[in-house]
């Protein structure tokens, strides 16, 4: 999985992570507009396979973050940015198909976080299947 911004026409990878066992994806971006694209990778090579699955927000759609957006918003998240995957025999023109290896290999995948106390309502039962 992996976000893009446009450039010249084309979009370009920003940042790739890969999903949790339960499909939550987070990803931290400064201000722009991007995309989201999953492709499943059956052969681990990074590379979207054409009998793979593939699935972008929207159809695609624009994701903007600007600081009066997320002013707006109490937590600074931007939420339910579901991703249907599914069979198709055309990656979307423009998007990449592929992650460059040297690039991903420079990629530290552990999750950043506040400190806070375990009666934070983040631990709640409720939250705890994805991963707190």
């Amino acid at each position: 999985m992996f976000y893009t911004r446009e450039k010249e026409d084309k979009k370009e990878i920003v940042e790739y992570t890969l999903p949790e066992d339960t499909g939550h994806f987070s990803f931290l971006v400064t201000e722009g507009t991007y995309y989201i694209v999953a492709f499943e990778d059956l052969n681990n090579d990074f590379t979207y396979d054409q009998e793979g699955l593939v699935g972008y927000f929207g159809a695609p759609d624009k994701i903007v973050v600007s600081s009066d957006r997320m002013a707006l918003s109490d937590s600074k998240r931007i939420k339910d940015l579901n991703i249907l995957l599914t069979k198709t025999d055309v990656f979307l023109y423009g998007f990449p198909t592929a992650v460059d290896n040297e690039a991903l290999s420079q990629i530290n995948f552990e999750k950043l976080g506040l400190i806070t106390d375990l009666d934070d309502k983040i631990f709640a039962p409720q939250n705890g299947t994805i991963g707190y």
